[in-house]
């Protein structure tokens, strides 16, 4: 993924982004040219409240000719991995360490992870920032299901997020 160059075939980083996504092999993507109009439809989901993020990956990965190289993109020039100079100033303003002057300096930072992804490991996750931050500066808040775990868990996310700023409010 970070080093596409090396890669035997565009065919061989497609394989690998299906297995990481964990969704179905299928045919290449819909080869669209821009002055192309196709309607493809996704049923009666359209309009139901809850999503199955599965077939929501599932259709990215088939129809949308841009899924793959986007995603390999997010991997390669996201600030996914070696940023931990730039979370360290950032954590060092939530532990009071630095930085008086910011709204974030000895605050408490929120972070809400799947229970069952396996794109970004809660567990995992939260030691990595726990190496830079005090315990009492973190909450963590793990959820039912994977990788798109927002989609069913909005309400409960905005309600956290509200009783999150809720205290913080009180607390100036």
């Amino acid at each position: 993924m970070h080093r596409p160059e090396s890669a035997p075939s565009q065919d061989a980083i497609r394989e690998k982004v299906r297995q990481i996504l964990e969704v179905a092999p299928s045919g290449p993507p819909l080869n669209l040219r821009r002055d192309q109009k196709q309607v493809i439809g996704i049923g009666p989901s359209r309009v139901e409240k809850t999503f199955n993020m599965g077939a929501i990956l599932q259709w990215q990965f088939d129809h949308h000719q841009g899924h793959v190289h986007s995603f390999q993109d997010t991997v390669r020039f996201g600030p996914l991995r070696g940023r931990e100079d730039l979370w360290g100033k950032v954590c060092d303003i939530f532990a009071g360490r630095t930085r008086p002057d910011s709204a974030l300096y000895k605050s408490k930072l929120l972070v809400f992870f799947g229970r069952d992804d396996n794109v970004v490991v809660g567990k995992e996750t939260a030691e990595d920032i726990l190496k830079l931050l005090p315990p009492e500066h973190l909450q963590v808040e793990y959820l039912p299901g994977g990788h798109g775990f927002p989609y069913p868990n909005s309400e409960k996310i905005t309600q956290t997020i509200l009783s999150f700023w809720g205290s913080k409010l009180s607390m100036i």
